[in-house]
């Protein structure tokens, strides 16, 4: 579309040629007019930010096997509907980043630079990518209708928030947390509510649990830690599946972060093997986080605040005439999040007999 609004349609186009401008982007001048580019021969985009924030295109046709080269090639192409082709061996960082309307399938067929790469495409349903064994930050962050993403079996990098929000992204844990696995950002998989299954940790390089990871898996139904986790950071372990169970079979980390095991009722169940005494204790040292031990909960009344909680989870607690009856004589404490909570109502260390209870 000219200034004069003319449409023309590119017949024979091989690859795109620019004069030096900011980012290269020559249509710039016209990018919330630019509805369709068409462009059968046209087997090479090389420019970093081509149709960055063509808000109105909706439709790109280019040669089978066209390559795009650079960064943020479609950024923010926010109607962005349909593209031809499908299949791309490279792609980089922030290439659809934003195309909020893409929908389909999108396969990568080489090892791509993944950062942001589909942030944002809320209506694509599925990426295949078989050889990507990185996942940087951002990825697939937002794409809120995929329900499949494959990728390689050696997955050794998960980024911060690669797969945040990917609420219908439907498949097994255990298919991206596996033994190769030697980073994990914060957030990774923050909502991904369909992810299910049950992992067991078992990782000599991944010794923390960082903010938010698994924060609203509601299908994850177990994890067993077969190795130390030295930190469980804020709201890790929030909101998983409900009576989710939760196996440590390690020592009590050093720090545990806010919220760092959390569900609403039915309540997730830990199971601590061995160090009871230092995993409460570590539990209870965030100023929010609120522990009631075993030798409290005799003494409980059934109208404090720690009793009616506990109380909401029936199958683990019950009121007998007034009293509150712990049903699982196993249980050495609970875990509740009270934000505020003065220093003067902490909780104290208990007595080393209530410590060790198991």
């Amino acid at each position: 579309i000219d200034q004069n609004n003319n449409t023309y349609q590119i017949v024979s186009f091989e690859q795109f040629s620019h004069e030096k401008s900011d980012w290269g982007h020559q249509l710039r001048p016209y990018k919330d007019r630019l509805v369709e580019f068409i462009a059968p021969d046209c087997r090479s985009i090389p420019i970093q930010g081509t149709f960055l924030g063509c808000t109105k295109l909706t439709n790109v046709i280019l040669k089978a096997g066209a390559t795009l080269g650079q960064k943020n090639i479609f950024n923010g192409c926010s109607r962005l509907r349909d593209i031809y082709p499908r299949v791309f061996k490279t792609l980089l960082e922030a290439t659809f980043s934003g195309c909020s309307s893409l929908e389909g399938c999108i396969e990568l067929t080489d090892q791509v630079n993944t950062f942001s790469i589909f942030s944002g495409c809320a209506k694509i349903e599925e990426i295949i990518a078989p050889k990507i064994t990185t996942v940087s930050a951002n990825a697939f962050k937002g794409c809120v209708s995929v329900t499949n993403i494959t990728l390689s079996s050696s997955v050794v990098t998960i980024g911060a928030a690669a797969f945040s929000g990917c609420s219908k992204l439907d498949a097994d844990i255990t298919k991206f947390i596996t033994p190769k696995l030697t980073s994990l950002g914060q957030q990774a998989f923050s909502g991904c509510a369909c992810l299910k299954g049950d992992l067991v940790w078992k990782s000599e390089t991944l010794t923390s649990l960082p903010n938010e990871v698994f924060n609203g898996c509601r299908g994850i139904k177990s994890i067993t830690f077969k190795t130390p986790i030295t930190s469980i950071s804020t709201s890790s372990l929030l909101g998983l599946a409900p009576s989710s169970q939760i196996y440590f079979d390690c020592p009590a980390p050093t720090s545990f972060g806010e919220r760092g095991i959390m569900n609403n009722t039915p309540y997730t169940r830990g199971y601590l093997t061995k160090d009871f005494d230092n995993w409460l204790t570590v539990m209870s040292s965030h100023k929010n986080n609120y522990v009631a031990w075993k030798y409290e909960f005799s003494t409980l009344s059934t109208t404090s605040v720690a009793g009616k909680r506990m109380l909401q989870d029936s199958s683990m607690c019950v009121n007998v005439d007034g009293k509150l009856s712990v049903l699982d004589k196993k249980v050495i404490g609970f875990l509740f999040w009270e934000k505020g909570r003065p220093n003067k109502l902490r909780k104290k260390r208990p007595p080393a007999r209530y410590q060790k209870s198991s």
